[in-house]
């Protein structure tokens, strides 16, 4: 069985201040569980509780543990001798901060995680009640990932202290965090206005020299900082208008960020920390890179990346956004595979900048796709025998699910929709459609080569 692995924390409703103490606890107990017992936060649920009915829900754990007589049960104190934020492993309290550190160094990880596989009973139930914290991210009685609960932590942190300069918080950076501009909260911004008009600046960045480069970072933080007083996006009706905004909004952002911050070095890691905590504030809610691209355009999509260790531990992730998220109201209702084709994340190997118009954004996708497969796709036959070698850019293989109608990724569905956009006059689609043809397909090399 696998390890539910739950912190349960508390909301004051009437104390601002001890809600943001435990907020503050939780993250450091989330990034502990983390560390010390080698589990992401991305599979740790955390359930907010009010103060007012903690005792009630322990009592409920403790109930739950008198079923399981023939099981040693470690919550052997009163409930409220326990300290919150707490650690269960299932229905094991292994304690807050300090006592699951000496858990940890009495016992040791493994001693521990196998403690807790001695039972998979989930006795964290849905809870009625509704509380607005840190920007709406969830609600009381809500279980919510450990990754949620710390974003939306971080936010909440960097917005009780406003600084005149862009700010790093915990490895989360809003690159329209510059609160020293006044015009951010004088008026309410279409938010479409806001990104044309960064976009346009940020594509005369190249090749300027220092002291311009200087003008620029800060023209940007004032054009950028209206963000903040943006229209929500979930108030965005128009399906086309969200989505060439949110195009736009990805593309300045990259270059934005590579502006402020340089090019991040050329590995994995670092080019993930660059998507997942480089974004901006829009209308009151944080959207990282990441955030746009997975959560919004690809309709609630899960990040390519976390296929393997979720089909491993919990089965593949259905989404992006979790339960209780609000920002997932933002998102795109169907998946539009040609997006791929408009994102520009900053290397050498993706699809050029351009400036996406909500009124004629059908045609801009489809001439991006055509333009984009045309110039990296290579269709070869082995001496007329119905034998083909396709070599197509890893986008495919990455977001193969986006290509196709029922989300499986086949190679075929795949190819179908690269012949589509292919100007070959027909001529693999009419191959594909051949019962005694073969089709391999190979990828080539990405290039992640970013300039700065």
């Amino acid at each position: 069985p696998t390890t539910r692995v739950t912190v349960v924390t508390v909301i004051d409703d009437a104390d601002a201040t001890h809600t943001q103490r435990c907020a503050s606890a939780t993250v450091r107990l989330i990034e502990l569980v983390h560390a010390r017992a080698n589990i992401s936060p991305r599979y740790v649920r955390v359930l907010c509780v009010p103060t007012r009915e903690l005792t009630e829900r322990l009592r409920d754990i403790r109930a739950a543990m008198a079923l399981k007589s023939n099981v040693p049960s470690r919550i052997n104190v009163t409930p409220m001798e326990l300290t919150f934020p707490c650690v269960f492993f299932n229905v094991y309290a292994m304690g807050g901060e300090k006592e699951f550190e000496k858990l940890i160094k009495m016992d040791g990880p493994a001693a521990v995680s196998r403690a807790a596989l001695a039972t998979n009973d989930d006795v964290f139930g849905a809870h009625d009640g509704a509380l607005d914290v840190f920007n709406r991210a969830f609600v009381i009685g809500d279980v919510v990932d450990g990754d949620a609960y710390v974003r939306s932590a971080r936010r909440s942190v960097m917005e009780r202290k406003p600084s005149r300069t862009t700010r790093r918080v915990d490895g989360c950076l809003v690159l329209n965090d510059d609160v020293g501009s006044d015009d951010a909260t004088k008026d309410s911004y279409a938010p479409e206005q806001v990104v044309s008009e960064l976009l346009e600046l940020l594509r005369s960045a190249d090749g300027e020299h220092e002291d311009a480069l200087k003008e620029l970072k800060s023209k940007c933080a004032a054009v950028s900082s209206r963000f903040r007083s943006a229209t929500p996006l979930r108030t965005i009706v128009d399906e086309n208008m969200r989505k060439s905004f949110l195009l736009n909004l990805y593309n300045a952002a990259v270059k934005h960020a590579i502006l402020i911050h340089g090019v991040p070095t050329n590995s994995s890691i670092a080019r993930a920390r660059f998507y997942r905590h480089n974004g901006y504030d829009v209308g009151g809610e944080f959207y990282s890179l990441d955030d746009i691209e997975h959560g919004l355009l690809r309709a609630d999509a899960p990040h390519p990346s976390s296929g393997a260790l979720s089909r491993v531990f919990f089965g593949r992730r259905r989404s992006y956004f979790t339960a209780g998220d609000v920002r997932a109201r933002a998102a795109m209702e169907t998946r539009d595979a040609r997006i791929h084709f408009a994102l520009n994340c900053g290397a050498t190997s993706c699809p050029p900048v351009r400036m996406y118009d909500a009124a004629k954004l059908n045609q801009q996708l489809d001439l991006a796709a055509r333009a984009y497969i045309n110039a990296t796709t290579r269709v070869t036959e082995t001496k007329n025998s119905g034998r083909y070698v396709v070599e197509l850019s890893k986008l495919f293989k990455w977001y193969a699910s986006d290509f196709t109608d029922d989300g499986r990724g086949k190679a075929r569905d795949v190819l179908r929709f690269v012949a589509r956009f292919l100007n070959d006059n027909g001529t693999t689609a009419h191959a594909l459609d051949q019962p005694k043809s073969v089709w391999r397909i190979t990828y080539a090399p990405y290039d992640w080569t970013m300039s700065p």
